[in-house]
């Protein structure tokens, strides 16, 4: 139990987790960081709940890329502006720049893979 409290204290401290992107703040945090994979999802989407687990469950191993997550219907404007038009969509963007996406259902370990190959960390 202490180590989960740790984990997850150290990514809270280190601007870890999954942020909920809209509008007001999507531009803000794909140039917030070197790194910055996507989650674009519906709630319509069965595939977006199994990747959004996934997701989620990365977050406190993959503290060199920020995770953010955003409603395709919500802020539909958002996802045409990039392209997205395929749900679920995961989209890393390399210093605020689309670098490259993968889209249909994920696992955790073709997430954590890709981030890897992606970022060579």
């Amino acid at each position: 139990m202490k180590s989960i409290l740790l984990t997850f204290l150290l990514v809270l401290a280190l601007g870890g987790g999954v942020r909920e992107l809209t509008a007001d703040n999507f531009d803000h945090i794909i140039t917030s960081a070197e790194w910055v994979l996507v989650h674009f999802r519906t709630s319509w989407c069965g595939d977006c709940w199994e990747v959004d687990k996934a997701f989620r469950a990365l977050a406190p191993e993959l503290l060199h890329v920020k995770l953010g997550r955003i409603d395709g219907d919500e802020e539909d404007w958002i996802a045409r502006q990039n392209d997205v038009t395929d749900y679920p969509t995961l989209k890393l963007y390399h210093n605020g720049a689309p670098a490259e996406q993968l889209t249909g259902i994920q696992t955790a370990d073709s997430i954590r893979a890709f981030v890897a190959e992606m970022t060579n960390q």
